[in-house]
């Protein structure tokens, strides 16, 4: 792995399950709106007051400005006999408990079994609200090695951090959260080195924790997102289309080239045939009635710069009648492409709105298919 640590939005783990950026994505948005403007008021003063009455947990938050291994035994004991604050009952927030910096859910605010995070192969770690001034001191959670995720959500951008010391150069580095976006690093096994972290947050930030548990799964994803920008003939087909004037053509918030990457990249990364992450990345390049453009590109040129199958799956994706619920259903005019074109459609929407309720259905079909 090039990086210690990763971060890359949601929508991207649908390489490790299809139906995972949108069940975490919920889950999230759940928790942040099960907190009201009153109670985030009051969360936030009682993280000062702790901090104020309490001198070692204010120490806690100034030496996440130096290596913990200035303090490295205090760490380590803190892990292993670490217990929630005795001040863990707070009223107007009855379904979380203080704990030192930060608090932790123990109600849930969404219920699920623990055979959707089975089917999902991940293992839940805890979810965890940080108030402006929260933050969770130096660990390393060594005693859980593996491949974990954070799903962090902000209300404020460049207001909360993520903190690492890299062993391999002794620097201590800072990750700007980003909404919605996940924190992925590895827990290794041995005793060392170890990645020793910490979260620091001026601004309401809420995560969900999470074990990845197909450690060979999320290894291919990570080396796969690695490999992408030096990917030669998918540098040279970005080339074309920049020339052909997708760059300039606005999709939402971002250009259409922009959107095209996305798509091509989370098929990329998720391993799926050279076909398709070669179609995802032209899925959309004839104009729609969804999205009309005047771009101008023949059949027969997009099938010289990536083949006549995934042609084919940009021309039916493009052109097919009601075509997102003729993907979901199944009923389209040649069923060999129905796989590739139901990831192309799921992909499409993931980087377009995760809230648009056509995801659900989508989730629905991968769940039949994976069980």
């Amino acid at each position: 792995m090039k990086n210690l640590v990763y971060q890359l939005p949601i929508k991207f783990l649908v390489a490790y399950h299809p139906c995972l950026p949108l069940f975490y994505y919920k889950r999230l948005n759940n928790v942040i709106n099960s907190v009201d403007s009153r109670q985030r008021l009051v969360a936030k003063k009682y993280i000062s007051s702790i901090k104020a009455q309490n001198p070692h947990i204010e120490n806690w938050w100034k030496d996440l400005n130096q290596s913990p291994k200035l303090n490295q035994e205090k760490y380590l004991l803190k892990e292993i006999y670490d217990h929630p604050s005795s001040l863990d009952e707070i009223s107007p927030l009855n379904q979380w408990r203080l704990h030192d910096g930060k608090l932790n859910l123990f109600k849930p605010a969404t219920k699920s079994s623990s055979s959707d995070f089975e089917q999902l192969g991940i293992r839940p770690r805890g979810c965890f609200y940080y108030p402006p001034g929260g933050f969770k001191e130096w660990h390393t959670n060594s005693e859980q090695p593996g491949w974990r995720g954070y799903l962090v959500g902000i209300d404020k951008p460049g207001m909360s951090e993520f903190i690492y010391e890299n062993h391999n150069t002794n620097e201590l580095v800072i990750v700007n959260d980003a909404h919605m976006n996940v924190n992925l690093f590895c827990v290794p096994k041995e005793p060392s080195p170890q990645v020793w972290h910490a979260v620091r947050s001026y601004c309401n930030r809420f995560s969900l924790g999470f074990l990845l548990k197909d450690t060979a799964r999320i290894e291919l994803i990570l080396h796969r997102l690695d490999k992408f920008d030096d990917d030669s003939e998918i540098q040279f087909l970005i080339t074309k289309l920049t020339t052909l004037g997708a760059s300039s053509l606005a999709w939402g918030k971002k250009s259409f080239l922009e959107h095209l990457i996305n798509v091509c990249k989370m098929l990329y990364v998720a391993n799926r045939p050279r076909s398709e992450y070669l179609a995802g990345l032209f899925h959309s390049i004839y104009s729609t009635h969804e999205f009309a453009h005047d771009l101008q590109i023949s059949k027969e040129s997009v099938e010289d710069l990536i083949g006549s199958r995934a042609e084919m799956l940009v021309s039916t994706f493009c052109t097919l009648r009601n075509r997102d619920l003729n993907i979901i259903a199944g009923t389209v005019p040649d069923h060999s492409l129905l796989s590739s074109l139901r990831w192309i459609l799921l992909c499409n929407r993931l980087d377009a709105n995760l809230d648009d309720p056509r995801l659900d259905l989508l989730n629905h079909v991968f769940e039949r298919k994976m069980k």
